[in-house]
């Protein structure tokens, strides 16, 4: 399954390694769609002093997260350009998603949400993402 994860929901994975986004990245069960510039943005995101200093985030282990992104990812460049969002910074997402013919957008962004579905693309918050991705391997064990 291949899907686009907004630069929340990555960091959020960096933070919470045992989380179920992160653990479930580990093992394999979807593969995450990235971009120069969804790449670009979680690096200045978790390389903020703040978030490095109060998730104890150090140069080695966002290292080794980005190792973990590139093992569990394909990279595409988006050629179309998409302005639906009302945050212009969130359609990179939607540009990604729609290049990669992404199955799910993963989002908790409000104005990403607003589009669901876009252009028959679900966009789904990661707890939907959870029972979506459940659902999806409980029909994949049936056939």
């Amino acid at each position: 399954m291949h899907i686009v994860a907004d630069t929340n929901v990555l960091v959020s994975a960096a933070i919470k390694p045992h989380g179920r986004f992160a653990r479930q990245l580990r093992q394999g069960a979807f593969q995450i769609l990235l971009s120069d510039a969804v790449l670009d943005e979680f690096v200045d995101v978790v390389n903020r002093p703040r978030l490095r200093v109060k998730y104890q985030l150090t140069p080695q282990y966002i290292h080794l997260f980005l190792h973990l992104l590139r093992l569990r990812s394909q990279y595409i460049e988006p050629t179309e350009k998409i302005t639906a969002s009302r945050d212009a910074a969130d359609n990179k997402f939607l540009e990604l998603a729609v290049a990669g013919a992404a199955e799910v957008l993963v989002s908790n962004d409000s104005d990403l949400l607003a589009l669901h579905p876009f252009r028959d693309i679900p966009i789904l918050t990661t707890s939907d993402f959870a029972a979506f991705l459940a659902a999806s391997s409980q029909t994949d064990d049936t056939n």
